[in-house]
């Protein structure tokens, strides 16, 4: 199920029943690799069924989460994916994780390297997160950008916005 959502038999769309199933199947392998140490959760607004979204914008978030946050801390870590109707016929897309966390620092470094478009090749940690944010910007719109709130020691919560599609 996870590879066949991911191929989508070529369609860069996909509803947002179908994006979810692919990060519950995603965070079920997850689970079973990592089974005394993550938790997850996920919590979608039944009004957004029906609507379009671009594929595996969650996923490596979801994956972040996991590599970068909850293996970095001692004990359970937990997972919630959210999706929501908001007001101006949007939706808000969150992943929060209670992992590590960043540094303030580091947290400066990350939104600077998601900010400059200049050469992904001059990277050093944010390829999932990059991708993501470039593919929103290309298929939405520019003014469409990752949020990301993090504490360190508490966790880190990665967020977006866009507009309602419904399919065709």
């Amino acid at each position: 199920n996870f590879f066949r959502i991911s191929l989508s038999k070529g369609h860069e769309w996909i509803s947002i029943e179908q994006e979810f199933d692919h990060v519950r199947s995603y965070l079920t392998i997850q689970k079973i690799r990592y089974r005394d140490v993550l938790d997850y959760e996920i919590n979608f607004d039944e009004k957004l069924v029906g609507m379009k979204v671009l594929k595996l914008i969650l996923q490596p978030m979801v994956e972040n989460a996991i590599y970068h946050g909850i293996k970095n801390k001692r004990g359970r870590g937990n997972i919630v994916v959210s999706a929501k109707a908001i007001e101006n016929n949007e939706v808000y897309f969150s992943v929060e994780d209670n992992g590590i966390g960043f540094t303030e620092e580091r947290l400066n470094d990350v939104l600077s390297e998601l900010k400059d478009s200049s050469n992904p090749e001059n990277l050093k940690s944010v390829y999932g997160l990059y991708n993501v944010n470039k593919r929103l910007k290309l298929y939405y719109n520019d003014q469409v950008n990752l949020t990301i709130n993090s504490e360190y020691g508490k966790g880190t919560c990665v967020s977006f916005c866009i507009p309602y599609r419904p399919m065709e």
